[in-house]
């Protein structure tokens, strides 16, 4: 079929049908569409898209609710406890009006610093998934599908692909692996350390079990080659395995390792203890307003603000835990792709074949 042949809207409508059986979806013309356009349509429209800013707010308030912690809890109490003590103490004579500067200093920028890492920090982990999901689809073809001059053995094919079900498993539950938190190393007792040490236990066996395929792949690289591989083809083979290596160790390196310590330190100390030397300023705020409700309510949203920040950038240390708002899917992912190296249905047939049964013309 020439390029430059396109599908009638018979046939486009079928295979849309067949692939998408949605009951409710039509194919139109845009022109008589505009035609029967009317001042109902333009209501209508206006009222989904209302309708869609009042669900899009009901989204953002459950993810609020969502993203709340322990951390939350604790930096409202100390914050309503210090104001109110400010304002009960001495009939209020501690009352004074502060300068916010030293909070945008040692509690925002920090915030900020840390929200800014751990979104680039995603981004280079589904740019590196991008690749490892790629690069195995392109080594399995390439084993599939190259020519050799003697012929590949009947199991070639059938080796290649468990081992990149093997390989792909393997990283899922890499992956899938919960971080180490400080306290895990410090403070958590024997229980913190047993963890700690099943941690890294699991992580030392699975990056055994993920080198141990890619040096089978090298090794069936090595068979094509024995088989009439031209020796070009075989450099870019193991180029991909080198890449898909590449991927998945810049990977861990996004897993095991994160922002400073030290900034979240910090960070969480300032949020939390901030409160306690800024409750004479909300007390100010209750005398000059006369409302003690007013001063305590911003009180509170100014601590919720900065809690929520922090809570936001503690979801973002590990962009590979698949519970997070914003982390990447990693585990459902590299199952999709299993299932995508399963699949050898030749889609082109499929379609050729639906369209002579229904003997559709082509515009």
């Amino acid at each position: 079929m020439p390029e430059s042949a396109t599908l009638g809207p018979i046939y486009r409508s079928r295979v849309l049908q067949r692939y998408f059986p949605s009951s409710d979806m039509e194919l139109f013309d845009e022109d008589e569409e505009e035609k029967r356009c009317g001042v109902f349509d333009c209501l209508l429209g206006c009222w989904d898209a209302i309708t869609n800013a009042l669900l899009d707010l009901l989204a953002a308030v459950f993810v609020f609710n969502a993203m709340q912690s322990a951390h939350t809890l604790l930096a409202l109490l100390v914050s309503a406890g210090s104001i109110t003590f400010y304002h009960l103490y001495d009939g209020g004579r501690m009352s004074v009006r502060l300068d916010w500067q030293f909070v945008s200093f040692a509690v925002i920028f920090p915030l900020t610093y840390f929200i800014g890492e751990g979104y680039k920090r995603r981004d280079f982990a589904l740019q590196q998934l991008a690749n490892i999901k790629s690069l195995s689809i392109w080594i399995y073809l390439a084993h599939r599908d190259w020519d050799v001059a003697k012929g590949k053995s009947k199991d070639h094919k059938s080796k290649v692909l468990k081992r990149l079900q093997f390989m792909i498993a393997d990283m899922a539950a890499y992956f899938a692996i919960p971080r180490v938190y400080t306290r895990n190393y410090f403070y958590g007792g024997w229980r913190g350390k047993r963890t700690a040490l099943w941690i890294e236990t699991s992580r030392l066996r699975l990056t055994a079990r993920i080198t141990n395929s890619l040096k089978m792949l090298s090794t069936y690289c090595e068979d094509l080659k024995v088989a009439g591989l031209p020796t070009n083809e075989a450099a870019r083979l193991n180029q991909y395995n080198m890449l898909i290596s590449s991927a998945f160790f810049k990977m861990i390196n996004v897993k095991n390792y994160r922002t400073p310590q030290g900034i979240r330190s910090f960070a969480r100390f300032y949020v939390i203890i901030m409160p306690v030397f800024y409750g004479p300023y909300f007390s100010w705020v209750s005398q000059e307003t006369g409302s003690f409700a007013f001063a305590l309510c911003l009180g509170l949203m100014g601590t919720l603000t900065l809690v929520g920040l922090l809570n936001v950038a503690i979801n973002m240390e590990d962009p590979l835990e698949s519970a997070g708002v914003d982390s990447v899917r990693v585990v459902s992912e590299l199952e999709g792709l299993q299932k995508l190296l399963l699949d050898d249905r030749n889609f082109e047939d499929e379609l050729d074949a639906a369209m002579i049964a229904e003997e559709v013309p082509l515009q």
